[in-house]
Formats: C-alpha cells, sequence, structure tokens
C-alpha cells in the first residue's frame, strides 16, 4: 500500500515537473518571439537602405541596396525600382529574394527571405512615390514597386540579447 502511494506521488510530480517545465518553455518563445519581432523593425526602421538580393536564369545571385520604406502590414517589405531593371527580370523568373538589413548601431543584422511580387497599381505607385525619385524616373511608366511577402527571417541582435547559436554561430530563426 505504502509502494503503491509512493508511486502515485511520483507521478504527480513527475507530471507536475512536466507542466512547469512546458510552461516555461511556452512562455519563454512567447517572450522570444516579441522580442525578435521588436529587434527585427527596430533594426529595419533604423535602416536608410538594406540590400535586395536576388537570383537570375542562370543561377547567379545579384545584390544591390535599396532604399527602404516604412515597413507594411504583416512585414511586407516595399521598394521602387524601374520595371526595365535587371532585378525586375530576375523577379519574373524567380520570385524568391532576400533582404539583408544591418543594424546602424553595429549590435546585429537581420535578413528576410520571402516572394517578391511585382506591384504596378497606380493607387500603391502614388502612395509610395518619393519626390526626389523625379530626377530617375523621366516617365512615371517605368516606375515599378516590388512588394515582398516575408516567409522567414534570420537575426541577430546583442542589444535586444539575440545572440544566436554560440558553437555554430548560426542566427535566430523566426517563421512568419
Amino acid at each position: 500500500m505504502l509502494q503503491l502511494k509512493l508511486k502515485s506521488i511520483l507521478l504527480i510530480i513527475s507530471i507536475l515537473l512536466v507542466v512547469n517545465i512546458q510552461g516555461q518553455t511556452e512562455k519563454k518563445s512567447s517572450i522570444g518571439r516579441s522580442n525578435i519581432i521588436k529587434a527585427a523593425k527596430e533594426i529595419m526602421k533604423s535602416a536608410q537602405y538594406c540590400t535586395l538580393i536576388s537570383t537570375d536564369s542562370m543561377g547567379e545571385v545579384h545584390a544591390r541596396m535599396m532604399e527602404t520604406f516604412p515597413l507594411g502590414d504583416n512585414f511586407a517589405v516595399w521598394f521602387g525600382t524601374n520595371k526595365k531593371s535587371r532585378k525586375v527580370a530576375e523577379i519574373r523568373k524567380n520570385p524568391k529574394v532576400a533582404i539583408y538589413y544591418a543594424a546602424t548601431d553595429e549590435t546585429g543584422y537581420l535578413t528576410i527571405y520571402g516572394n517578391a511580387e511585382l506591384v504596378n497599381e497606380p493607387k500603391e505607385k502614388l502612395r509610395l512615390w518619393k519626390k526626389e525619385w523625379k530626377n530617375y524616373f523621366t516617365d512615371r511608366k517605368d516606375f515599378i514597386l516590388i512588394k515582398v511577402i516575408p516567409q522567414k527571417m534570420e537575426i541577430i541582435s546583442y542589444k535586444h540579447g539575440i545572440n544566436g547559436n554560440k558553437e555554430t554561430w548560426e542566427a535566430v530563426n523566426f517563421e512568419f
């Protein structure tokens, strides 16, 4: 009888420990998720420029500096460019892109991986048009938007305690 009570008590303690560990893990991951989002937004907001990376039909990777817009809904990233540009041709053939932001205070970086869409809607183009671009676009018909819908991101932000893997140096991954 005593053995049965001890086994019951041990079972209850084991269950409580498992529940407590799971609760702590969920709590840590939800805190981590909000911290990751906060850090990513801060890095993106501070950057005047980022790097858009696309791939051509031969599999060659091309990176170029792009001027940023304020972050869109659901972490959508917007760019303006010339419809005749190489990046537009590459996106038409392969919409998978990466966007790299360096923290301006040199405390980390953010890389977003997603699918790019070409947007030629007049209302959106007017909303995001910058008057400084009039010198670059003799004809606004050549102006087009690129909208990147993120799928995942990698981030390091020492300022926010997001340090990545100490052994492999792998950044923290975040799925959208």
